[in-house]
């Protein structure tokens, strides 16, 4: 039994798309679906949370994430949420190209990644496309207000997301997560990144099965 009024939240990639295979950004109109493997994934990690209690799971309105929440709340027997604020960030006028490394889209992302997280230029883009500030603006308010929406009831509150908007977000979510720590380890997909409420602060309590660092 998860005590109360300790919210717990678990952050979780969406399993393999058509997208990932292809290597296309398709972070925005383009409805790529899981891929056989993902939705074998889907089911497996659905019949792992089986026994779990679960009070809500939050989904991004990309299909690939849509369909890997399917299958948790089919089993658990509950209502996804569709958040739109838990999508992929946009690679604007490179949404539907190719991200190969060495591509223009590919080029692009690594610049203000770099711009990001080496020089704190927060407003750093490509072209068309989302800001670290546009995220943390639509991303963080909503995970704050779905944990004190939780807070004194019991369950997981679960977010199906995705592994860019994850790796730019998660040292804002969590006291003890740094950019350093977070850009050095892949969010693969099914990733889980968990998390409790600790004297009034989020703080992560386990990386993708590994302990997270010490706060």
């Amino acid at each position: 039994m998860h005590n109360l009024g300790t919210p717990k939240i678990w952050f979780i990639r969406h399993a393999e798309s058509e997208a990932n295979v292809q290597r296309i950004y398709a972070n925005k109109d383009c409805a790529f679906p899981l891929t056989v493997k993902g939705f074998q994934q889907a089911r497996a990690l659905a019949r792992r949370f089986s026994s779990l209690e679960i009070r809500a799971v939050y989904t991004s309105p990309l299909l690939r994430a849509k369909q890997t929440a399917g299958a948790i709340c089919e089993i658990k027997k509950i209502n996804m949420q569709i958040a739109p604020e838990l999508s992929e960030y946009s690679m604007g006028i490179y949404e539907g190209t190719s991200t190969l490394p060495g591509t223009l889209g590919a080029i692009s992302d690594a610049e203000s990644k770099k711009r990001w997280f080496k020089h704190n230029d927060f407003d750093a883009r490509s072209p068309g496309g989302e800001s670290l500030t546009d995220m943390r603006r639509r991303f963080l308010p909503f995970v704050k207000q779905a944990i004190e929406s939780c807070s004194g009831k019991p369950g997981l509150l679960l977010m199906i997301t995705h592994g860019g908007i994850l790796g730019a977000m998660l040292p804002f979510v969590f006291e003890n997560l740094g950019s350093d720590f977070v850009q050095a380890r892949s969010i693969e997909h099914l990733s889980i990144i968990k998390g409790k409420l600790k004297n009034g602060r989020m703080v992560c309590v386990e990386y993708n099965g590994h302990p997270a660092p010490c706060w």
